[in-house]
């Protein structure tokens, strides 16, 4: 029985290497330096030299090119099923910003990835999935405001099938306030990335957004009364340790502040972020916060736990059928 959780997944930083080659042939698509597939496959690796979040963002290059017919985006999020179910996750939100798809409308983009998710699910039942849609921060809330209040218009138009989301460059949040606010009024479930490149700051103003989930969140360690709100509250945050260390958010395995913020209560969860880029998975991940951060199993089941019950997909019901099954697995 597949049992672990991802809740923070991209989709454009999970593509298979061998389906982007195939599918830059497909579409007649050439990029300088990409005229291989083991070229290919290192360009969509996010290599040592990464040194912030904008240099990790270069690995997206031929995903962002390859990604803009329905034929594509079924493909891949169709793979990225069979990826998590033989990586053991029982539940993933998969998370895309369908303004970055053109030609394709945002709600075409949304549709194929749904049956992407509906193929897949078919194939592999012990997988459940849902879709994050992201608005994008290109760093001026005002750049593509028309864009993102259309994302989050999908969102309420799919109830029950959608949550909401803010990816991209990270900047104070005041100028994305209004989106939040009316996702909050029109209870669509909802993230929001802080506390990654920025610090403690943008976590309260998540918080102070109603976000009662937050991806990656660690800028919040440094910041003592910040983390017991976090765990007052009962916030969880999504993390994702490789990627952080990858974007420089975080500056070893050792010294990642996921353990700092469980032992002050915080309820995270571990997740991918980004499988391809990071060349990760949900069972190295976990392999990595035992070895660096000492993390036990009954740790791991807790924090996989904070996953399910921090689920937007899942029913109150399913969310403890899930939380009574995790309590002998990881």
């Amino acid at each position: 029985m597949n049992l672990r959780t991802d809740l923070h997944l991209h989709l454009d930083g999970s593509v298979r290497p061998a389906t982007a080659w195939e599918l830059m042939a497909e579409q007649g698509l050439t990029l300088p330096g990409c005229d291989t597939a083991e070229e290919c496959r290192r360009r969509m690796i996010v290599g040592e030299e990464s040194d912030s979040l904008l240099a990790y963002f270069r690995a997206f290059e031929i995903p962002n090119a390859i990604l803009h017919t329905e034929a594509a985006l079924v493909r891949v999020t169709e793979e990225l099923i069979e990826t998590l179910d033989q990586d053991g996750v029982g539940y993933a939100e998969i998370r895309f910003a369908p303004q970055l798809h053109a030609p394709l409308s945002q709600e075409r983009a949304v549709e194929a990835v749904l049956r992407g998710c509906s193929r897949g699910q078919a194939r592999f039942p012990a997988v459940r999935t849902g879709v994050i849609l992201c608005a994008m921060s290109f760093g001026d809330p005002a750049k593509n405001r028309r864009e993102n209040q259309e994302t989050l218009e999908l969102c309420a138009a799919m109830p029950g099938r959608l949550a909401f989301d803010l990816a991209g460059e990270e900047i104070p949040l005041e100028g994305f306030a209004p989106l939040f606010r009316e996702a909050g009024r029109r209870d669509i479930p909802f993230t929001i990335h802080a506390g990654e490149a920025l610090g403690p700051e943008n976590v309260r103003q998540a918080l102070d957004l109603g976000a009662r989930r937050i991806g990656h969140g660690i800028g919040a360690a440094r910041d003592r009364a910040l983390m017991e709100r976090l765990a007052a509250e009962g916030t969880v945050l999504e993390v994702s340790v490789t990627s952080n260390i990858q974007t420089r958010s975080a500056a070893s395995y050792e010294s990642h502040p996921i353990r700092a913020l469980w032992d002050a209560g915080v309820a995270v969860t571990v997740c991918t972020d980004n499988r391809t880029c990071s060349q990760t998975s949900l069972e190295r991940e976990y392999a990595l916060v035992r070895q660096h951060l000492g993390f036990t199993d009954e740790e791991l089941r807790r924090a996989n736990a904070n996953g399910g019950r921090a689920a937007f997909f899942l029913t109150e019901e399913e969310k403890r059928t899930f939380a009574a099954a995790l309590k002998s697995s990881v």
